[in-house]
């Protein structure tokens, strides 16, 4: 599974040119329109992983990417007020940290499987749907590319990290330059993954 994910974004019909406009919308995602763009083209990964999509009707890219950010804000809501209820249970303690990043864990477990329902359903009840997120978060098989995402990820970014740190000044030009690159490649890697995992629980 990882190295088909892996190979994935080569696998696209002028992969360059795609390589080329998600590394402009990462690098200028800052600017939030570009950011729903990019979201909402994972969103057609998402929704079909055996389809290779290209950056086409942009307008429909950002509509579809501000519903999903909607929804991740929507999914954030109760995590953050139960969080803030424990948090001031615990005060300043050494938990504090470690309860802020297993709750930070769980709420990407569960809004990635969200997400892929929204894209996969194109109905945004599909993403609150507790019987259908249930199955798709207790399936091996979405564990496993949740696992594997957080293995890439994890791994790229602190090679990246790695690399600003120990190349000083040259360091941290090669990671900002190369950075908008690895967060498209790692989005539809990541994308492509869960996509496969949501086709064996959402037809």
């Amino acid at each position: 599974m990882l190295a088909t994910a892996l190979r994935y974004p080569l696998s696209f019909p002028g992969w360059m040119r795609n390589l080329a406009i998600g590394y402009a919308l990462a690098a200028t995602a800052w600017l939030i329109v570009p950011g729903l763009a990019l979201l909402g083209y994972n969103a057609r990964i998402l929704d079909d992983p055996t389809d290779r999509p290209v950056f086409s009707s942009p307008v429909s890219l950002v509509v579809t990417g501000a519903k999903m950010c909607g929804i991740a804000f929507l999914w954030f809501i109760i995590p953050l007020v139960i969080l803030s209820f424990v948090l001031a249970a615990l005060e300043a303690t050494a938990l504090t940290t470690v309860v802020t990043a297993v709750f930070g864990i769980v709420y990407l477990y569960f809004v990635s499987a969200a997400m892929a329902a929204y894209a996969r359903t194109r109905t945004v009840y599909a993403s609150f749907d507790a019987a259908l997120l249930t199955e798709m978060c207790l399936s091996r098989a979405y564990f496993r590319a949740f696992l594997l995402n957080a293995v890439v990820v994890g791994g790229i970014l602190g090679a990246v990290i790695a690399v600003g740190q120990i190349g000083g000044s040259y360091g941290e030009i090669v990671t900002t330059i190369t950075l908008p690159g690895l967060i498209y490649w790692m989005s539809v890697v990541c994308s492509r993954t869960v996509a496969d995992a949501a086709a064996n629980v959402i037809p």
